[in-house]
């Protein structure tokens, strides 16, 4: 519990898979799909598709740690670790260079500060991830062929992410293109919409 950062794996997994399947011939089930993706998004559908299916595979093998830790911490506030060791877990986990970790970490620790300066600190840190998840999540789905030349193709992104992890990786691609880091004053995220 006195670790310095948090142990995250998930750039590590990444990063050998893409270097596991670089280059390789991805297998495409539908043509007539992946001719009317890459005409659509002037790109390569199956690198789209490895890079999809390389993110699926390295999310499935990665989640049990996470619950490990905050099992250690749960939000009730019970204590099975001492709540300072949870502090310090809760901040390495919110330090983290991956967006659930750092959510899941500043959450709890919003919680059990309660009416603290670091709830409010916490609070604010949430806002900016989120901000830069959507902004992302955006900028990598945008298929407006005018701001083809600035977006960033999905195989330079999982690079960057398999290098430096997800949050940076996520902060270059906002610089990129030159977006703010920060979210303005009075953003909120989005509501979800209504499935139907």
């Amino acid at each position: 519990m006195d670790a310095r950062r948090y142990g995250d794996q998930l750039p590590l997994i990444i990063r050998l898979l893409d270097a596991a399947t670089s280059g390789m011939a991805w297998p495409v089930v539908q043509p007539q799909r992946a001719l009317q993706w890459e005409q659509a998004n002037n790109g390569l559908y199956a690198e789209h598709e490895r890079v999809v299916t390389l993110f699926s595979i390295a999310l499935a093998m990665w989640q049990p740690e996470l619950k490990a830790a905050l099992t250690l911490c749960p939000a009730d506030g019970s204590d099975i670790l001492p709540r300072q060791q949870c502090r310090n877990l809760l901040q390495r986990m919110a330090d983290s260079d991956t967006m659930i970790i750092a959510k899941a970490g500043a959450q709890r620790l919003a919680g059990i500060e309660a009416q603290s300066e670091s709830a409010r600190n916490s609070a604010e840190y949430l806002r900016q991830l989120d901000w830069l998840f959507f902004r992302s999540a955006e900028l990598l789905n945008n298929n407006d062929p005018a701001q083809k030349a600035s977006t960033v193709e999905p195989q330079v992104y999982m690079r960057w992410f398999g290098e430096e992890g997800e949050i940076p990786a996520m902060r270059r691609l906002l610089q990129h293109r030159g977006e703010p880091l920060l979210p303005p004053a009075g953003w909120v995220v989005p509501p979800v919409p209504p499935s139907r």
